[in-house]
């Protein structure tokens, strides 16, 4: 998949979404180093939303290195709710899981406390 931005994709991400530049490129050489299927668009897109692309990004590779199931929704999804809830990152909200022995998390509720609850 090709993810590389174009230079009207860079403008509008730099200076009307005020996407930090430097970490977007850092997010791109990660996502082309390692395969993950995210465009630059994608990428944007939930930088708008009020996610952490760097910790999206590093949580996603994480659990691909790790053989824990998670689509790039759900890391979005889970990112977002770290944001705005307990403020940890991707990686930490991945590794809770991963100690308890959840390697599935597209199945598993997004809140711990369900699973420690079962």
């Amino acid at each position: 998949m090709d993810t590389r931005p174009s230079l009207f994709q860079l403008f509008v991400g730099t200076v009307i979404y005020k996407m930090p530049y430097r970490e977007s490129r850092r997010c791109l050489d990660l996502i082309a180093n390692h395969g993950l299927p995210i465009t630059y668009l994608e990428l944007s897109a939930h930088h708008l939303a009020g996610g952490r692309i760097g910790s999206w990004i590093e949580g996603l590779i994480y659990a691909q290195n790790h053989g824990i199931k998670m689509s790039v929704t759900n890391a979005a999804a889970r990112d977002l709710i770290e944001v705005y809830g307990s403020k940890l990152t991707l990686l930490n909200h991945i590794q809770a899981f991963e100690r308890l022995g959840v390697k599935d998390l597209d199945s598993a509720p997004l809140d711990l406390d369900k699973i420690k609850e079962v």
